[in-house]
């Protein structure tokens, strides 16, 4: 955010939440999580750009952050990796289902303000 405030560039931030991950530890095991995250990781670089950054918020939870990416820019990003996802078929579990969402950096305010509306977004996603 530092950066992208010290060059005037936009920041995006794409929110993803995978509702499959819990079940398949659950019904078929380590393996078939393993296989589900690997396909996961595998359509996010293949979506996204080599400087954007992927991180695991929590159990089945990301944020993939997009610097230098508009609002809609992000949009694109978020429906191409959720497409895709869906078109990755798992031997146990199918297509493989990613929710997602978008929260945009706005300049002028705070990391912590972010960070509040990434939390509520997260909290959002995983409730369905």
């Amino acid at each position: 955010m530092e950066r992208a405030g010290l060059l005037d560039q936009r920041l995006a931030v794409v929110v993803m939440h995978l509702p499959q991950l819990e079940m398949a530890d659950e019904q078929f095991g380590a393996p078939a999580r393993l296989a589900l995250l690997d396909a996961f990781c595998r359509t996010v670089a293949e979506y996204s750009r080599d400087h954007d950054l992927l991180g695991r918020i929590g159990g089945a939870d990301f944020w993939l952050v997009l610097p230098d990416t508009s609002e809609s820019g992000a949009l694109l990003v978020r429906q191409r990796i959720e497409e895709a996802a869906a078109g990755a078929m798992l031997d146990e579990i199918g297509g493989l289902e990613v929710r997602g969402a978008i929260c945009a950096h706005s300049p002028g305010h705070t990391f912590m303000a972010l960070k509040r509306r990434l939390d509520a977004t997260t909290r959002r996603l995983a409730d369905g």
